[in-house]
């Protein structure tokens, strides 16, 4: 992640419009960040209404902790805290080298 993507979804969280999903286990070896409606990229306009949708910017998992489930579990939750939110779809999307995430979608 670049330093500015981090500051904008740090602002966005502050400002209500996402949430950082978390997995714990007495420290942080996941998250997922869940941008909120108006606030998706202006690009996915082209697929639905902002209004109607969320995305989720990132999904990381630390190496440790591969292979147990865990971005699988962020990826559930997510998609339920978007539902929850009044968002009727939910976009993610997957650089072509990272296949842990094809896995799970």
């Amino acid at each position: 992640m670049e330093h500015e993507s981090i500051n904008l979804q740090f602002q966005l969280i502050r400002d209500g419009k996402a949430l950082a999903v978390l997995a714990e286990d007495n420290e942080i070896n996941g998250f997922a960040i869940l941008i909120f409606k108006e606030a998706c990229p202006s690009k996915l306009s082209q697929y639905s209404d902002l209004s109607t949708m969320a995305y989720i910017n990132d999904l990381v998992v630390n190496i440790n902790y591969s292979g147990k489930g865990i971005g699988s579990t962020l990826l559930k939750k997510a998609i339920e805290l978007a539902h929850k939110g009044q968002c009727e779809k939910v976009y993610i999307e997957r650089y072509e080298e990272n296949l842990a995430l094809a896995g799970m979608m």
